[in-house]
């Protein structure tokens, strides 16, 4: 595109704007966050996405592929992982008609995650995950014992919870 007619606001924050416009739309919920955010309700489900590509072609065509995935509340399943590609012809050679087919891939992009977490059963409360173990499994575990019942001190009860995992 020539030097006037270039995107005029953060293409990751507007992107991310949109596609969770998008989703609340088509889910009928306002419960869509985008994180970087401070979470007070549960959560359902986790979207994860990388766009490897959201352009213009030379030949008029708006291109946008992505990876993406649908992951558990805390985030220890995979519940889907898609590749997609998604196409839309401009309609002219106006930058304007780019803008609106790059619109159109995005919306079908919605319009597939939405239908993804659809079909996915919403459980009525998220499973919490387990207990992390104590300073004391977790030291015996990894071979460190209290000498004298005296507590480890906490950068060896760090090093010990890390390579535990």
């Amino acid at each position: 595109m020539d030097e006037f007619h270039r995107w005029g606001g953060s293409l990751e924050d507007d992107f991310l704007r949109v596609l969770s416009e998008n989703l609340g739309q088509l889910l009928g919920t306002s419960r869509i966050f985008v994180e970087p955010a401070e979470m007070r309700f549960p959560l359902d489900f986790r979207v994860v996405a990388n766009v490897l590509k959201f352009e213009g072609t030379p030949e008029g065509d708006a291109l946008f592929k992505v990876r993406w995935g649908i992951l558990d509340a805390h985030m220890l399943q995979a519940l889907v992982i898609r590749d997609d590609t998604y196409r839309s012809r401009a309609a002219s050679s106006k930058p304007g008609a780019m803008v609106a087919a790059l619109s159109e891939t995005l919306s079908a992009f919605s319009r597939d995650m939405a239908e993804q977490l659809r079909g996915l059963a919403k459980t009525e409360v998220a499973p919490t995950p387990p207990e992390p173990p104590s300073d004391r499994a977790v030291n015996e575990r990894a071979g460190f014992l209290p000498v004298s019942g005296l507590p480890l001190p906490s950068a060896e009860v760090e090093e010990a919870t890390v390579g535990s995992r």
